[in-house]
């Protein structure tokens, strides 16, 4: 049986994406903006490690429009924003796939992937993600 909070929650769900699906006809493009908490003396180090390990799948993945990074030391614990940009919600899904293709093309080994893996998690202390659409009808 379902209680009230866990009812409340896939209400709440439920309610978000089909939000979610009415903004996305509305919009042209949309982007994932992940926020990322690296520490302010390895920045360099990371946006280093992103370009040698990140970038080049990104550059070979047909379905990303397109990529920026954003880097801060004032404001906000984030100090880094990567925001990659899709033509709509089915171009997300397949650069997802498309993402993992070339990925394992890339590093076939179990190893190398773990070995990245760790790079990636020795410069996170923490990191959040988001979905933004873009609208056309309130843009300058």
């Amino acid at each position: 049986m379902f209680s009230r909070f866990t009812f409340i929650i896939a209400f709440i769900a439920v309610i978000a994406f089909s939000n979610s699906e009415s903004l996305s006809q509305e919009s042209n493009h949309l982007w994932t903006m992940t926020f990322l908490m690296v520490p302010n003396d390895q920045i360099t180090e990371f946006i280093n490690f992103y370009e040698k390990e990140s970038k080049p799948q990104d550059m070979q993945n047909e379905h990303i429009l397109s990529t920026k990074i954003f880097t801060h030391t004032w404001g906000p614990a984030w100090t880094i924003c990567l925001m990659t940009e899709y033509k709509d919600w089915d171009g997300f899904h397949a650069a997802d796939k498309r993402g993992t293709e070339i990925w394992t093309k890339m590093y076939p080994e179990t190893s190398k992937q773990d070995e990245i893996g760790k790079m990636w998690s020795k410069f996170l202390i923490g990191h959040s993600d988001a979905i933004v659409f873009d609208n056309q009808k309130l843009q300058k």
